[in-house]
């Protein structure tokens, strides 16, 4: 889909990341499928090998490396849904964290310069995956638990920052912290408040133990 308001536009890097980022992020997306890039732009880059959402990984180190980027307002690339994508697939057919970590890390980055729409954008684009990652293991695949232990450290350690951030809403705040406590009572709190920060199949089942 074309993307709304937006005429097609020859932009420099900072204008991009200024005026497209984050507020069109959805629709402009990480995806490779929808972008065409310089060969050149590859003489040092590499998607991850074994990784899924593998685009997500070098989007940030091409942003960087490009000095212009066009922006058009036409769609001219179909895409084909199907339901034997990763995203379809079983939770467990994959390791997912990844998705989630490397946002973690244009976290730090936005961070560390100064960018702070960007931050804030990409804080709460990390909550989401974190969420319906640490939801399902939590909730629904306790195999996954040491293997997820590592990430509830790093996100245990982000709270303060998360607590005292305007642009995280209460609900993900309140659910930040009690997933370390109680994550049924947080899980009933997302269903209501951000099902987004759930899996599809998680938006409408009622957590095993029973809440008051």
């Amino acid at each position: 889909k074309p993307i709304e308001n937006t005429r097609s536009s020859l932009l420099m890097r900072q204008d991009f990341m200024d005026n497209l980022y984050p507020e069109h992020f959805e629709r402009i997306g990480i995806s490779a499928w929808g972008k065409l890039y310089r060969r050149q732009l590859f003489d040092k880059l590499r998607y991850p090998e074994g990784k899924i959402y593998e685009d997500l990984h070098i989007y940030l180190p091409l942003l960087r490396q490009c000095q212009r980027i066009a922006v058009l307002d036409q769609p001219l690339y179909y895409y084909y849904l199907k339901n034997v994508s990763i995203t379809k697939s079983n939770y467990l057919a994959y390791c997912r964290f990844d998705e989630f970590a490397i946002r973690l890390e244009h976290v730090s980055y936005f961070r560390s310069c100064g960018m702070r729409r960007q931050y804030h954008y990409a804080l709460n684009d990390y909550l989401t995956f974190f969420f319906r990652n640490a939801f399902a293991v939590l909730l629904k695949y306790p195999q996954k638990k040491q293997d997820f232990a590592i990430h509830m450290q790093n996100h245990r350690k982000l709270l303060p920052a998360l607590w005292l951030d305007p642009y995280v809403c209460r609900a993900r705040k309140l659910c930040a912290l009690l997933i370390h406590i109680n994550p049924f009572c947080a899980a009933k709190i997302a269903q209501r408040c951000i099902p987004e920060c759930l899996l599809d199949e998680m938006r409408n089942e009622k957590p095993e133990s029973e809440l008051p």
